[in-house]
Parts: structure tokens; sequence; C-alpha cells
């Protein structure tokens, strides 16, 4: 870089070397601090899409056969309710 450009980012010192302000500073302990934060959450993302959705696709299809099998109990009954009234209606002669 050249001094002009070095000069409009921050302070130079007497060499004409750029000096990070305290600004500069408390910008460049945010950005480090933001990359820290990024990196956990794509980390977090990761852990979620390799264990937790497995577990979460597991414990639906339980809940999937479970629901099945009381749905089919609930149309045995059905059925049987329908079929004890139509023999009765019959016994008695409509």
């Amino acid at each position: 870089m050249k001094k002009q450009e070095l000069s409009c980012l921050g302070q130079t010192d007497i060499k004409g070397k750029a000096v990070m302000s305290k600004t500069d500073n408390k910008w460049a302990e945010v950005t480090e601090q933001n990359s820290k934060d990024i990196v956990d959450i794509k980390h977090s993302i990761d852990v979620i899409k390799n264990n937790h959705l497995h577990h979460i696709e597991s414990d639906m299809a339980k809940q999937s056969k479970a629901i099945e099998k009381i749905d089919n109990r609930i149309w045995w009954v059905l059925g049987i309710l329908v079929a004890s009234t139509v023999i009765g209606m019959i016994k008695n002669g409509l």
C-alpha cells in the first residue's frame, strides 16, 4: 500500500507506517469475536443436521406406526359396532 492509502485507513507514525487506533483495535476484536461466533453457529447447524434430525425422523416413524395401529383399531371397533347393530335389527325384524 502507498503512504496515502495507509493514512486513509488510520493514523501513521513518524516513519509513515500505519498505526491502529483504539477504534480500529475495537473493530478488530469485534470482527474476531464475530468470526468465532460464526464458526460456533456453523458447528451447531452441522450437529443439528447430522444428529438431531436423525433422531426426530426416527421418532416420527415410530409415531406414524402407532397412529396406524390406533387407526386400524378404530376401524375394527366401528365395523363391529355396525355389524352388531345390523344383526340386532335383523333379529328384531327391522
